[in-house]
């Protein structure tokens, strides 16, 4: 199967399990597969020259995947990376459905001794 990967997507949010932890921003990076089919990935309008005309075609547009992870981190406070998790993989399978599988590994940097935590779900 084919994928489009994001590696490292850096971002904030309100999350920890105590609500101490909640009332600031926390760094969260975020690992992300989509699996789909681009065999007839394509883009319709280049022969246009401007940009604005251009439509991506039996692809995801990346920007649209990028914007809608930061919308769900901006939307509420996380209290488990776990809830996080499920809530933007099922999120993203629900508005793509030309998404055939989906490998999210969301990390947090929470300890001095420890590298990260993070969690990883697939759908």
């Amino acid at each position: 199967m084919d994928q489009i990967i994001f590696s490292g997507l850096r971002s904030e949010a309100y999350i920890g399990f105590e609500q101490e932890e909640r009332s600031k921003k926390q760094l969260l990076e975020i690992d992300l597969i989509i699996s789909l089919d681009l065999k007839k990935a394509d883009v319709l309008g280049k022969d246009d020259s401007s940009s604005l005309s251009l439509q991506i075609v039996n692809s995801i547009n990346y920007d649209f995947i990028k914007n809608d992870i930061q919308i769900m981190l901006d939307s509420r406070s996380w209290i488990l990376l776990e809830e996080l998790a499920n809530y933007i993989a099922d999120s993203l399978s629900s508005t793509y459905p030309e998404i055939k599988a989906i490998d999210l590994k969301i990390k947090k940097f929470i300890y001095k001794d420890v590298n990260f935590v993070a969690v990883r779900v697939l759908r």
